[in-house]
């Protein structure tokens, strides 16, 4: 369901190898939520990431 509901909002189906995961995304909705020190430590700036609130109880399922 989630992965439809991605689809739903734009992103490309054929880039979507890891459901959830902003950060393995390359299509034109990519977020660079890794960032590179320089002293070589990676931090993440998740705050970058767009939550949505999703009320599963209030979802129905669509046919593919």
């Amino acid at each position: 369901m989630t992965k439809n509901m991605l689809i739903a909002l734009g992103w490309d189906a054929n880039k979507i190898y890891n459901v959830g995961g902003f950060w393995y995304y390359e299509g034109n909705h990519k977020v660079e939520v890794k960032r590179t020190k320089k002293d070589g430590t990676a931090t993440y700036d998740f705050w970058k990431v767009l939550y949505h609130d999703i009320d599963f109880d209030s979802l129905t399922e669509v046919e593919a």
